[in-house]
C-alpha cells in the first residue's frame, strides 16, 4: 500500500494533465495546507481502524503497538492523498463521487470484494466468530470500495466536460495506474497466501494476482486499447504500430490533432477512405 500511496501522491502533485480545468495552476501553499488537514483527519481515523482490527482478531494475529503504529501510518498516508487531491478539485473538473460509482459500479464492487478477501485469512487465523467475521469483512469492504472511488477521482476521474489537450492523454498514464494496482495486488496476494502455502505458490499467486489486478482495474483503458488494436491489426484493419503511423499522419499533413480527436485534413481524402458501401 506504501507503493500505491506514493504513485497517487505523485500523481496529485504533477502538473499533468495540462488540459483546460487542470489542476497545473493549484497554488502549492493550498496543497500543503490540504495534504495537513487530510493527514491530522486521517492518522486518528487510521488508528481506530488498527485497533478495530486488534479487537476483531482478539490479539492473536498482532498485537496493540503494531495496530497503533500500522493503523495510524496507514490513515495518516490515505488522509495526507486525499487532502491533496481535495485541494486540487476546484475547477479541476474531475468527478464526483456519486459519478464515479456511476461510471463503474462493477469494477467498485470487485475493488471491495478483493479488499474483504484480503481482510479474510487474518480472521480465520485468530478463529474470529461469526460477528467478527461478518464485521471485519464489512469493513475492509466498505474501506476497499471507498479507496477505490478515491483512487478513481484522483488519476483518472474526468468529468464528461473535462477538455484533453491530446488524443492519447487519457492513456498517457493508464499503464502507470495499472502498475500500481499490481504492485498492490500482487504484494496483497503473497502475504495472504504465505500464511497457509509455501513461497513458490506464494510467489506465482502474487504474479498472477497481481496482474490481473492491475489490468483489471487500473489499466482497464489501456488494455482495451490493445485488445481492440490487436484484433483490428489482426484482421488488417489498422498497423500494429498505430501511435506511430498516425504521428506519421500529422506529419504528412493527411491527419490533423483537435482537442482529443484525430481529424481528416482533406475531406476528398475522408470520403474516399469511408465510402458508402
Amino acid at each position: 500500500m506504501t507503493s500505491w500511496v506514493a504513485i497517487v501522491t505523485g500523481l496529485s502533485l504533477s502538473a499533468w494533465p495540462a488540459a483546460a480545468g487542470g489542476r497545473a495552476n493549484v497554488p502549492r501553499r493550498r496543497r500543503l495546507i490540504g495534504a495537513l488537514l487530510g493527514a491530522l483527519a486521517g492518522l486518528p481515523v487510521g488508528v481506530l481502524g488498527g485497533l478495530a482490527g486488534l479487537l476483531l482478531t482478539g490479539g492473536t494475529v498482532f498485537g496493540p503497538l503494531f495496530a497503533v503504529v500500522a493503523g495510524g501510518t496507514g490513515g495518516l498516508a490515505l488522509g495526507t492523498v486525499i487532502g491533496l487531491t481535495a485541494a486540487g478539485w476546484v475547477g479541476a473538473g474531475r468527478m464526483t463521487v456519486a459519478e464515479a460509482i456511476r461510471a463503474e459500479p462493477i469494477t467498485l464492487m470487485g475493488f471491495g470484494l478483493c479488499g474483504a478477501l484480503t481482510g479474510l485469512a487474518p480472521l480465520r487465523l485468530a478463529r474470529a466468530g461469526p460477528v467478527e467475521l461478518v464485521a471485519g469483512l464489512g469493513g475492509a469492504f466498505v474501506l476497499a470500495f471507498a479507496l477505490g472511488v478515491v483512487f478513481k477521482i484522483t488519476t483518472g476521474g474526468w468529468s464528461m466536460d473535462a477538455e484533453l489537450a491530446h488524443p492519447r492523454e487519457a492513456l498517457h498514464r493508464n499503464p502507470t495506474i495499472g502498475l500500481a494496482f499490481g504492485l498492490t495486488g500482487g504484494i496483497a496476494a503473497f502475504l495472504v497466501f504465505v500464511m497457509s502455502q509455501d513461497l513458490v505458490v506464494s510467489l506465482l499467486c502474487a504474479v498472477v494476482g497481481g496482474a490481473s489486478f492491475g489490468l483489471s482495474f487500473g489499466a482497464v483503458a489501456w488494455t482495451r486499447t490493445m485488445i481492440g488494436l490487436i484484433v483490428a491489426a489482426t484482421r488488417g484493419l489498422l498497423p500494429l504500430r498505430l501511435w506511430s503511423f498516425l504521428d506519421w499522419a500529422c506529419e504528412a499533413r493527411l491527419l490533423r490533432v483537435s482537442g482529443a480527436t484525430y481529424q481528416f485534413r482533406h475531406r476528398e481524402l475522408q470520403d474516399f477512405l469511408t465510402p458508402a458501401d
